[in-house]
Formats: structure tokens, sequence, C-alpha cells
């Protein structure tokens, strides 16, 4: 019995089979190629990364120029991959450092002398492999120079200026309530930058740290004063009987030495003292012993407590006045005391 084959179908099946075996081909290449990448990579030998005292580490394919550290006599701990040769060599500017824990996919590690502050060079040598690694060992202290804000530590602005000289290449952190602020220092070391206060005393701690970790610390307390003080001024004479207050006006005393006397409410004791001119003379102050105590930021917390409680008190200070004409019409208002043209000016101190 003959079976016909159409020539077509023949030619099909060749190309099929042709390709079929093209695709096993690159299949089996590319798994050898995935097993060669395998055991190079469990066999061949490298570094991974280095970590220089408690600080620093380097990663091994780390593009950065410079590392740092804080401590003068810091471990090494180089973490390596692959297989070690017979022997691994470690040098640390060129002198032989010993290792130990040396094993399989692990990590070698030991224990530097003092080194001098400035840069130092670490060789991975094993085998074929050589490799080099740098690092700065920096012990010196950032210092701080404050100048302060450019308002004062005491101010009525939600905000100030904080200016100075510290460590170049160094960062400034403030922390002031829920706000942290960063800020980087220029290589000239001088910073000025503005940190926002609220209402109230604001205690800003601050820190300095530079490249290698080494850092110091400290707070600033800066008064944020947003209210005015109330002032009420009342005149009067020798005897307190009679008196005329802002709201009133026309009163007629039996005396011509009268008394000013001032009504001061500051509860955020802002305000330190107020004083007064009449007839353009020389300013007279009146101090408000109550608020001294917090014009001095760095005063005791439990002076600025006290001195916080008795400043929420009302005031009441009293000055006698040069004598005033007979039939001489006074007037006064939140702000002015006048006779005849002559002005009784009272002025915020704080």
């Amino acid at each position: 019995m003959t079976i016909n084959v159409d020539p077509l179908t023949a030619e099909a099946d060749s190309s099929y089979r042709t390709l079929r075996r093209v695709v096993n081909t690159i299949a089996i290449i590319v798994f050898a190629i995935l097993l060669l990448a395998i055991g190079y990579g469990f066999y061949c030998f490298r570094v991974s990364s280095l970590d220089i005292g408690s600080h620093l580490r380097i990663q091994a394919d780390s593009e950065e120029n410079a590392f740092y550290t804080c401590e003068s006599s810091p471990s090494v701990v180089i973490h390596y991959k692959g297989i070690p040769s017979n022997s691994i060599k470690v040098k640390l500017d060129e002198q032989n450092l010993k290792l130990k824990n040396q094993g399989l996919w692990g990590t070698l590690a030991g224990q530097t002398e003092e080194l001098s502050d400035g840069p130092h060079t670490i060789t991975v040598i094993a085998g074929h492999y050589r490799a080099n690694w740098s690092f700065i060992v920096d012990t010196e202290k950032p210092t701080m120079d404050l100048r302060g804000p450019s308002d004062g530590f005491i101010t009525n602005k939600d905000s100030v200026t904080f200016y100075g000289s510290t460590k170049p290449s160094a960062r400034l952190t403030i922390k002031v309530h829920d706000q942290t602020i960063h800020h980087d220092i220029d290589e000239d070391g001088a910073f000025k930058f503005v940190v926002p206060i609220s209402h109230g005393i604001n205690a800003l701690k601050w820190t300095v740290a530079d490249r290698a970790g080494n850092s110091i610390s400290g707070e600033k307390k800066v008064i944020c004063d947003l209210a005015p003080p109330s002032i009420e001024p009342v005149l009067c004479s020798l005897d307190g009987e009679e008196q005329a207050t802002p709201k009133t006006n026309g009163a007629v005393f039996t005396q011509r030495n009268l008394v000013l006397k001032l009504t001061v409410k500051d509860p955020d004791s802002g305000i330190r003292s107020t004083s007064y001119t009449l007839d353009s003379s020389a300013a007279k102050q009146l101090p408000v012993p109550s608020s001294q105590e917090v014009s001095n930021v760095e005063a005791t917390e439990e002076a600025k407590e006290e001195a916080k409680e008795s400043a929420s008190e009302e005031a009441d200070l009293g000055n006698s006045i040069e004598a005033i004409p007979d039939d001489t019409p006074t007037s006064i208002d939140d702000e002015t005391a006048s006779s005849n043209g002559n002005t009784a000016w009272l002025k915020d101190k704080g």
C-alpha cells in the first residue's frame, strides 16, 4: 500500500524540527551563562563594604571621595563575598593589620592602633584582587559662635533670624516645640537662617554635628510677646481724693502738685519699665519691678516662673509730677496726660 505525503507538509515539519533545535540550543546557552554567573559570584572574592569604627560604613562601589570618622582608634570590619585565596592581606597606611574571623562569605575583623587626625588608607589584597579605600580621622569637636538673633532674645515678632559661625561643612539642627529645622553650614562656617517661634517662651535646642560625627549641643530661650501691654493712667491729688481718668474730663484739683498713677497689665512679662515727660523735660522712669526678672533670658527656671506669676498681676505705679499752673485745664487719655499744651507721655520700654 502506497501513502502519498504532501511535499508542503514535509517541508513544514522540517522547519519545525530546525526551529526546535535552535530554541533548545539557545536555552542551553542561557542556562550555562546563568550557571557561570552564579558560580563566578560564589567563587570570585570581592569586598562588599567596610566598617570603620561604629559610625562609618563604606560601600565598596561608592563614588564618594571622602569618608570621615571621629574615632581615633577605630575597629575595622571588612565584609566580603566569594572564596578567598590562601591569604588575605589588609594594610593600613602600608602597615599590615592583623585580622581574624576569616570565613566563606564572611568578615575580617581587626583593631587599629591610635591614629592621628588626617587621611588614612586601607588596602585589601587577595590573589589578583587589590583595592584601596581612604578615610579621614577627625576628632575635633565643633564650636558654636552664636552671635544671636538680629531682633534679640525678646521680640514681638513670630520669627527670629539666627546668625553666627561654627565648623565648616557641619549641620546645624534646631528643635523648637514640635518642629525640627536642619541647616547645612557652608565652607566658610557662617550661617544665617530664620526660625519661626510662637507666642510665649520658646526653648530652642540646637545641635551642631560635623561629617565625622563630632557634635555639641545647647539651648537658648526666646520670649515672643505678641500682645501689647495695657497701661491705664490716672491723675490724682496728693490726698488721692480727686482724680481724672481717661474717661473723665474737666476734673478740678485744689492742689498744684499732682500724682500720676499708672496701672500696668502685661501677663507676658514683656514690659520692663515706663517713662513720661512733662513740658519736654527729661524722661522720668517708672520701673515695673514685677517683670524685671524675665528681662534676663538666662535667669534660672525658678526665677522665671516667679517672674511669670508676678508679671501676670497688675502693677500699680505712682510718681508725683511737677506743679501744674492754676486754672489750667488738664486732660488724660490712654497714652498722654496734658496740661495747657504740656504733655506727659507714657512710654512702653518692653
